[in-house]
């Protein structure tokens, strides 16, 4: 399987930033395909390219098609969406707070994934009774 984890940055590792690196790594490892996309990088992506995944500015210069968009903040998944419109996407939600942590809305978001009982809480109340159900 062909997997692009987004994120709004892949600099210091923190919550996400840490999540996209150990997923892509484990995914990886098990013999998927797996890229990432973030407008801002640093640390975090040198560390993703040195593991051998392929980190980029832009959806649109992902190396192959996904066949699944792992989202991580709404910007960068919708983005993600929007460049490959016809790939399921998984919008994550692990924080309530700041704003960044929202889930994405698109309409090409299949599931919502929350991480914790807090974020279900908020992401259901977000959702508020939406056609697909919150995991």
């Amino acid at each position: 399987m062909r997997i692009l984890f987004t994120n709004n940055t892949l600099d210091k590792p923190a919550g996400t930033e840490q999540s996209v690196y150990d997923y892509a790594r484990i995914l990886k490892a098990r013999g998927h395909e797996v890229a990432a996309y973030s407008l801002q990088q640093g640390e975090v992506a040198r560390r993703l390219q040195a593991a051998g995944v392929e980190v980029f500015e832009s959806p649109l210069d992902a190396p192959w098609q996904p066949d699944l968009i792992h989202g991580h903040h709404p910007w960068e998944t919708g983005l993600a969406a929007l460049a490959y419109p016809e790939v399921p996407v998984l919008s994550f939600c692990r924080g309530t707070a700041p704003w960044q942590e929202a889930p994405c809305l698109a309409p090409l978001v299949q599931r919502w994934v929350a991480v914790a009982a807090a974020c279900r809480k908020a992401l259901t109340e977000t959702l508020g009774g939406a056609r697909r159900r919150a995991a």
